[in-house]
């Protein structure tokens, strides 16, 4: 995506970029969740 907008060409986004860019975003969310609650700050 980066190399494509530097070139100044058009960037189409593909099905399977998505879902992975998706995957990702939810893959670090969980992931901070789960340290998040390890670490007991939800504990007041």
């Amino acid at each position: 995506m980066v190399y494509s907008y530097a070139a100044g060409t058009a960037f189409t986004m593909k099905a399977l970029h998505m879902i992975v860019l998706v995957g990702e975003i939810l893959l670090a969310f969980v992931l901070f969740l789960v340290c998040y609650k390890k670490n007991g700050y939800e504990k007041e």
